[in-house]
């Protein structure tokens, strides 16, 4: 149920589709297609698996996918790995994965980026942690607002940005940088409207990148121009990915190059394999507009759905959540049958004289 109510408020959500250049620079290899974490320093893309994965770090080519390098951690367990940040002099580890929302062993490792480069083995300092507002450790799977998938290290912290199964925000707790155990607070809420999987500050243009997905789309949510840690005081602007339906849509790792250019990771899902993008977030913020004109109805629908708007129509196709398509007709009429299909999430490929546009239904 909590699941049928995330996908009922996503089809009602707008982005601000294409706004970005994305490309895909390669697929992973398979012993990094739980891909979670990413950052990027002298010149090495560094990624983990999640959870129950390798106590681990690689780094990959990012031409080829391949792994050029791995670093074990000795003193680690990957109990549910989700992200890496990084300062100047370490690299931090988020152990903080948490869908069921009754994990009592949340940490963060810490080890020097001079370890990471000399050895293939070291090992980390550990933050231990727990979230001071937090009460109730009743499992709740996908049912809680106590997961998180997000690290940001900045101004001599670190940021934990929650990915909330119950009302799609996502939650900002502070956390020191030095090795201890501690209660952190809530110091701050955004309104992600999705679920937030991924996240870096990037010091050269003191903006934060944070990745998310929503159903089958994937998306960017820009911050700048906050203050003193309050992250919601500056601007906040969320774009959508435009990942093609026949490639993994969970960008769960973000990793600055430069001020403008990132690198993303998705994990392998029944879509697509692991793959590595590049973002230019200088085309972040570029008006899109429809390029099919048509409006789609009811949706929710049980029967049929309706098309206002054919005469701008010239094929139409929908897919499932699995990416396989359903339906296809070149002759274009104001109904489609769709009373045969299951009943779940289907995505409408809409092509037009001017291009094409997805649109998300719900099948009851």
């Amino acid at each position: 149920m909590r699941y049928l109510l995330i996908l009922l408020l996503i089809v009602f959500q707008t982005f601000h589709g294409d706004a970005q250049d994305l490309s895909k620079l390669t697929s992973l290899n398979d012993v990094v297609s739980e891909t979670s974490g990413l950052i990027f320093f002298d010149n090495r893309v560094v990624t983990h698996n999640d959870s129950e994965g390798m106590s681990a770090l690689y780094e990959i080519n990012p031409q080829d996918g391949e792994i050029s390098r791995s670093v074990t951690i000795l003193n680690a367990e990957n109990v549910d790995w989700e992200d890496l940040a990084q300062d100047d002099d370490f690299i931090y580890i988020g152990d903080f994965g948490n869908n069921n929302g009754n994990r009592t062993n949340l940490r963060i490792y810490k080890l020097a980026k001079s370890d990471f480069i000399s050895s293939g083995e070291v090992n980390a300092e550990v933050i231990n942690f727990s979230y001071k507002d937090q009460d109730d450790f009743t499992s709740a799977p996908n049912d809680s607002n106590y997961d998180a998938e997000t690290l940001i290290a900045f101004g001599g912290d670190l940021y934990i940005f929650s990915k909330n199964w119950v009302d799609l925000k996502s939650n900002v707790y502070k956390v020191p940088i030095a090795p201890g155990t501690y209660e952190v607070d809530r110091v701050d809420v955004l309104d992600a409207q999705g679920l937030v999987t991924g996240g870096t500050f990037n010091a050269l243009s003191n903006k934060v990148l944070l990745t998310g997905y929503s159903g089958l789309n994937a998306f960017v949510i820009e911050l700048s121009g906050f203050s003193g840690g309050k992250f919601s005081n500056g601007s906040m602007n969320k774009y959508n990915l435009d990942i093609p339906l026949t490639e993994s849509f969970q960008v769960e790792g973000v990793a600055y190059r430069d001020g403008t250019n990132y690198y993303l990771s998705a994990e392998k899902n029944t879509l697509g394999n692991a793959s590595l993008y590049s973002l230019t977030s200088n085309t972040l913020g570029v008006e899109d507009v429809r390029l099919v004109q048509v409006q789609l109805y009811p949706n929710p629908g049980r029967e049929s759905l309706m098309i206002d708007g054919t005469t701008d129509l010239t094929k139409i196709e929908i897919y499932d959540y699995l990416g396989k398509k359903v339906f296809e007709a070149s002759e274009m009429n104001n109904e489609v049958d769709i009373s045969q299909l299951p009943s779940g999430v289907y995505v409408v490929k809409l092509y037009g004289n001017n291009g094409s546009d997805s649109r998300k239904i719900i099948k009851q």
